[in-house]
């Protein structure tokens, strides 16, 4: 055991990169991944700091895993996850007091509005030939939807799930 802030999270693996682990990190161990120099944080209600607590310590929090990986996941599709819509599942866990998959992602379908990505043709039928993390099965034909820091934060503070939201920048001095 020790003292301190741990981080939760979802990586895709090294010999497979199309599956994915959960993993407890230290906030040093996470930040090193960190090849853009920001860092979201949302500061949850109290009540959901609670509730995600509870959903941490139970057997919910590895039942909400898929561990099929794709880098654009659709967070209302249920085939595919990446780390950022492993954090939704659980918000959506805690905020609905369910881990039933299937309830949060047909809740997250109306409630959640994604991060939309616009793909091309040609970028759609070739990225996956190019970074095999790339699985677009279930996005449908329409714009690319994925979660984001973005997604999640205008989520979290539009149904009061969360007092406060901002980005960490590094100094690009450094």
């Amino acid at each position: 055991q020790g003292h301190g802030y741990a981080v939760y999270n979802l990586y895709h693996g090294q010999d497979d990169p199309t599956t994915s682990y959960l993993a407890q990190d230290w906030p040093l161990d996470f930040m090193r991944g960190d090849v853009v120099g920001e860092v979201g944080v949302i500061i949850p209600s109290e009540e959901m700091q609670i509730r995600l607590l509870d959903v941490i310590a139970s057997d919910q929090y590895d039942a909400l895993h898929q561990p099929e990986y794709s880098l654009l996941s659709n967070p209302a599709d249920l085939r595919f996850q990446n780390c950022t819509e492993f954090l939704l599942d659980v918000v959506a866990a805690g905020a609905w007091l369910t881990d039933d998959r299937a309830r949060i992602k047909i809740n997250l379908d109306a409630y959640f509005p994604p991060t939309r990505v616009e793909l091309g043709w040609w970028e759609r039928l070739t990225a996956g030939w190019f970074d095999p993390r790339i699985r677009l099965d279930d996005q449908g034909n329409g714009p690319v939807n994925i979660a984001s820091f973005s997604s999640i934060s205008d989520f979290m503070l539009t149904f009061d799930l969360a007092d406060e939201s901002f980005e960490i920048q590094a100094d690009p001095s450094d």
